[in-house]
């Protein structure tokens, strides 16, 4: 008369950002890092619980939001059988809190991949000027206000920001790389 064996399934479905799962007014429905790496973690420490399946609809999202998720997946592989299921699309962080998952299963019409980072910021020098505000920023640091709004990134920063881009892309390409058992220059 032992308690039934359990098979979790943890819905991922949204943008992918920091904090608790929520709905906002104009991303629409928001996959929140903790609420996602708290539900993987609670089924892997429930006993009952033989294997989970880990149901993604994501394009995308905050890279570290990203990673906080793909950790608790890769650290639930050899503990308990973890399958990914992917819904319309997995493009982009929907794919990289993925790629370390025992099995992934999508559909032939599923977007599936998008390997990339993009970054960028407002710029709002042109609004400020229309609308007569003043901003006094006080840095301390040469890039300490990198991603302040009131003007464009200049040669210096701009090298900054592609530097960046090349780690993670490289991290994100290396993680589907060992992940998905595949050689790195096949993955793109």
């Amino acid at each position: 008369w032992a308690e039934p064996a359990q098979i979790a399934v943890i819905f991922a479905e949204g943008a992918i950002e920091e904090g608790a799962d929520r709905s906002e007014l104009f991303n629409g429905d928001v996959m929140g890092s903790a609420s996602i790496s708290r539900a993987l973690r609670s089924a892997r420490e429930n006993g009952r619980v033989k294997a989970m399946v880990l149901r993604v609809n994501s394009g995308g999202g905050s890279i570290f939001a990203s990673d906080e998720i793909w950790r608790e997946v890769e650290r639930t592989v050899g503990r308990k059988p973890i399958i990914v299921s992917f819904g319309d699309v997995a493009a982009s962080g929907g794919y990289y809190i993925a790629c370390a998952a025992d099995s992934i299963f999508a559909m032939p019409n599923t977007i599936t991949g998008s390997i990339g980072v993009i970054s960028g910021k407002l710029e709002l020098s042109g609004l400020y000027d229309k609308i007569g505000l003043d901003k006094d920023v006080s840095a301390r640091g040469r890039y300490a206000n990198l991603y302040g709004s009131d003007g464009a990134f200049n040669d210096d920063e701009r090298a900054v920001i592609r530097f960046q881009m090349m780690r993670a892309y490289d991290h994100f390409v290396n993680l589907v790389s060992q992940g998905r058992n595949l050689a790195g220059d096949s993955v793109y």
